[in-house]
């Protein structure tokens, strides 16, 4: 029998998964774009868009790991909310629809 994962190993997954490098890759691109343009709105902009759609990509694997290890996608949901990893409950069925075709 597969022993249940902790909800702080939940969280603790989204974080190292999904917000810490979305955060590191908006904090570089702020850099990178501002030394480019010398305009720090533009910079902080774009860097936040990349850094959405970056997100948005990174939410797929966890959600995708969380599937795997037999969470339930209501826990995922509150835990993913909890953790301000993920805010919309639609994303994770509409990945849990993915990864059973899978």
């Amino acid at each position: 029998m597969k022993q249940k994962i902790s909800s702080i190993k939940i969280i603790m997954m989204g974080e190292l998964m999904v917000n810490v490098p979305v955060t590191l890759i908006i904090i570089v691109a702020i850099i990178i774009l501002n030394a480019i343009t010398e305009q720090w709105n533009l910079s902080v902009i774009i860097s936040s868009c990349i850094g959405w759609i970056v997100w948005s990509k990174f939410l797929k694997n966890w959600v995708n790991w969380g599937i795997k290890n037999s969470i339930e996608k209501e826990r995922l949901y509150k835990l993913g909310k909890y953790g301000l990893i993920n805010f919309t409950k639609s994303r994770i069925i509409k990945e849990e629809k993915t990864a059973s075709n899978n």
